[in-house]
C-alpha cells in the first residue's frame, strides 16, 4: 500500500474518531494529525484534492466542531469516508469549475427573447468565474495564515460580528465555516490580504498589495453588476478569464 494511502488512512481514523466520540484526543493524536495535514497539503499531487474540512481545521477538535453539526454518528461516519473515497480509490480529481460550467442549462428559459437568454447565459458564466476566484482566494487565505496570527482590520471584524449575529438568530441558514474568513465579503478579503501582505507578499513576486486591492476592485465591480441583476457581456467575461487565470497563476502553496 502507497505511503500517501496510509496516511490518508489513519487520517481518516483520527477524524472519525473525534467526530464520534465523545472523548478528547490525546496529545499524540493532536499532533499525528497535524503532522498528516500538513504533509498532505505540502505535496503537489495531493494538496488541490483534499476536502475542506482537512484544509480548514488544522488539529481534531476544530474537525470536531466542523462535522458535528451535520447529524449523528452515522452521518458525520459517512460524510468523512465520501470525502476521503476519491483519495483513497485513487478516483480522478473533480474539476468544480468545469461542474458548474457544465450545469449552466437554460434551456427551460424558451419562452424568453433570445437576447434575453444570451445575456442571462453570460452572466451566469461570469459568476462562475467569480465564485472560483472568491473561494479560491478564500481558501488560500485560510492555508496560509494557519498557526499564525491573522491581522483582521477593524471594520472587516464588525462586518464579521454582524454576520455571525445575523446567522445565529437565523437558524435555518446553514453554519458558514470555522473560520472568520468564511464570513468574509469578496472586498474584505482583499483587505485581509493588504492587512497581511507581510506574510502574502512572498506568493505575489513582484507586486505589492496596492496591486491585489485594484484587482480585486475590478473584480467587485463585475460582482455588483451581477449580483444585481445587471446586464455583463463579452468584455466582462474575457476579463474575468484573463483575471481568473492570473489569480489562480499565483495560488500556490508551494513557498
Amino acid at each position: 500500500m502507497p505511503i500517501e494511502t496510509i496516511k490518508i488512512e489513519r487520517l481518516k481514523h483520527l477524524a472519525t474518531a473525534v467526530a464520534t466520540d465523545g472523548g478528547r484526543p490525546s496529545p499524540q493524536e493532536e499532533a499525528e494529525y497535524t503532522q498528516i495535514r500538513w504533509e498532505l497539503m505540502d505535496s503537489q499531487e495531493l494538496s488541490g484534492q483534499l476536502p475542506n474540512f482537512v484544509r480548514a481545521c488544522s488539529n481534531l477538535m476544530e474537525v470536531r466542531r466542523d462535522i458535528q453539526p451535520l447529524g449523528g454518528y452515522k452521518e458525520r461516519r459517512d460524510y468523512i469516508r465520501q470525502e476521503l473515497a476519491s483519495l483513497l480509490t485513487g478516483a480522478a480529481p473533480r474539476d468544480p469549475f468545469q461542474e458548474v460550467v457544465a450545469a449552466t442549462d437554460l434551456s427551460n428559459l424558451a419562452t424568453l427573447p433570445a437576447d434575453i437568454q444570451k445575456k442571462g447565459k453570460e452572466g451566469a458564466d461570469c459568476f462562475v468565474y467569480l465564485f472560483c476566484i472568491e473561494n479560491s482566494i478564500r481558501e488560500f487565505i485560510i492555508q496560509v495564515m494557519a498557526g499564525r496570527s491573522m491581522a483582521m482590520p477593524r471594520a472587516v471584524e464588525v462586518k464579521i460580528a454582524t454576520r455571525k449575529q445575523s446567522e445565529a438568530t437565523r437558524k435555518y441558514l446553514p453554519v458558514r465555516g470555522t473560520s472568520d474568513v468564511y464570513y468574509c465579503d469578496f472586498i474584505e478579503l482583499a483587505d485581509i490580504v493588504a492587512a497581511n501582505w507581510n506574510v502574502f507578499s512572498v506568493y505575489f513576486p513582484g507586486r505589492d498589495e496596492h496591486w491585489f486591492k485594484n484587482m480585486m476592485r475590478e473584480l467587485y465591480a463585475v460582482r455588483l453588476l451581477i449580483g444585481h441583476n445587471s446586464t455583463v457581456g463579452d468584455v466582462e467575461l474575457r476579463q474575468l478569464d484573463v483575471f481568473y487565470r492570473l489569480i489562480m497563476s499565483y495560488l500556490k502553496l508551494d513557498k
